[in-house]
């Protein structure tokens, strides 16, 4: 009887542990899912946005970029890019398209993209 018992609590058990494995994957999948469509949209926000050229002009990827920062600091840097009373020097800039991470002085974001373009050169990673 015990024996009976215990077999049926190892099944039970066994059933849970797998029934539990399967729900972790498929929400797993499901975010890595919803994260990917999530970045294709920021992605095709960004495109609107002279921040998208300024990025490939100063070798940093742009799927890198947005797969790498944080959200809130992508969304930052788009509302600065917006606002930015520089557009006609930032067309003339990158219309040249000899851009370094010490020339983008009349940029709104040149704080950060210098940042972003030291740490990829530092890691290696820069115009991967």
């Amino acid at each position: 009887m015990t024996t009976t018992i215990s077999l049926l609590s190892a099944t039970l058990l066994a059933l849970l542990l797998v029934s539990f494995a399967i729900l972790l994957m498929v929400a797993i999948v499901f975010n890595f899912r919803a994260g990917m469509k999530y970045r294709k949209a920021l992605a095709e926000q960004l495109d609107h946005f002279r921040l998208a050229k300024m990025l490939v002009a100063l070798g940093i990827d742009i799927d890198e970029y947005l797969s790498t920062e944080r959200v809130v600091d992508i969304h930052t840097h788009m509302k600065r890019c917006n606002a930015c009373e520089n557009v006609d020097e930032c067309d003339e800039q990158l219309a040249q398209g000899n851009l370094s991470p010490d020339g983008i002085e009349f940029c709104n974001n040149e704080q950060s993209l210098r940042e972003i373009a030291r740490t990829r050169e530092q890691t290696g990673t820069a115009g991967t």
